[in-house]
């Protein structure tokens, strides 16, 4: 739970320095949900089964940070890897959105993880807010990138850097959240 509170909280920054640094971001996410999994699987094997997904996507940010580190150079390209990368963005991000919260029911299932479930509970619920927060971004950037319309470009790109700051004010909530349910964790199972 150490590991899923950071995880989680860094899973839910979306940086806007460049493609390649907001993969980078992603990686390092995912490399600590794998150390959560083993770190939880000493108490409930079953948390082994989100080891693949978790290496999965820690695979596909590294290849899509290398790639767009490389490919975001050459000014030519610039456009293609804007949009490819807002496409890529969305799958990679709905994918570990789906992996979440599935590691979240698994999470709530298991009455031994934490002596207070409704610290689960109430994690759930923000981060049910954050996800669905995080898809209004996902689309309003999607639409910023393909629709030419002027208008539509410039209302969309306002509202994506709203949801943005919204998504960044959560992102202290489910770290504040997870926190709560890592101190349970620890006192729990004597850590």
């Amino acid at each position: 739970m150490n590991f899923f509170c950071i995880a989680f909280f860094i899973s839910a920054l979306q940086i806007n320095l460049s493609l390649w640094v907001n993969y980078a971001v992603k990686f390092i996410g995912m490399l600590f949900f794998i150390g959560g999994i083993f770190e939880i699987s000493g108490l409930n094997i079953s948390f082994k089964k989100f080891l693949n997904p978790a290496l999965i996507l820690a695979g596909l940010s590294a290849v899509f940070a290398v790639m767009f580190l490389a490919f975001g150079i050459n000014s030519v390209l610039l456009n293609t890897v804007s949009i490819s990368g807002a496409v890529v963005g969305t799958a990679v991000t709905l994918f570990s959105l789906g992996f979440q919260k599935a590691l979240i029911r698994e999470i709530s299932a298991d009455e031994q993880i934490v002596n207070d479930l409704s610290l689960v509970k109430r994690f759930s619920k923000t981060w049910n807010k954050l996800a669905v927060i995080t898809l209004a971004n996902l689309a309003f950037d999607l639409v910023n990138r393909l629709v030419s319309v002027s208008v539509v470009a410039d209302v969309s790109g306002l509202l994506m850097a709203i949801s943005k700051i919204v998504m960044y004010i959560f992102a202290l909530v489910i770290l504040s959240s997870a926190n709560k349910m890592r101190i349970d964790f620890n006192k729990t199972h004597g850590f």
